[in-house]
């Protein structure tokens, strides 16, 4: 078996248990370290992924625009609002979009 696959196994189990412990409030606080262990296990096999679908220069490239760009619009949305807007503003879109695009794909059919 090749060390991705382990990488892979590892990430389903973390993905698992993540999802009960989050899903039924069950998280303890010292426990909440671990949405980053989620996070970059999740990076790590996209990175793979890209690399083995595209190649070793594109692949990378890929990967590394992804990872400067993801926190570009982190910083600007943290410090200056920019990109996410307010929290009040993101979570009001958040449930108005789906619900006009479900609108928009229900009458144009």
């Amino acid at each position: 078996m090749r060390w991705q696959h382990y990488i892979f196994y590892f990430f389903l189990i973390w993905y698992s248990f993540g999802v009960i412990l989050v899903g039924f409030n069950l998280l303890p606080t010292w426990l909440e370290w671990a949405n980053s262990v989620f996070i970059i296990t999740a990076g790590v096999l996209g990175g793979i992924y890209f690399v083995r679908g595209f190649g070793a220069i594109y692949g990378v490239s890929i990967s590394t625009l992804i990872f400067i760009t993801t926190f570009i619009v982190e910083y600007l949305g943290s410090t200056h609002s920019i990109l996410f807007g307010s929290p009040i503003v993101f979570a009001v879109l958040s449930f108005v979009i789906p619900i006009r695009v479900r609108l928009h794909q229900t009458y144009t059919l």
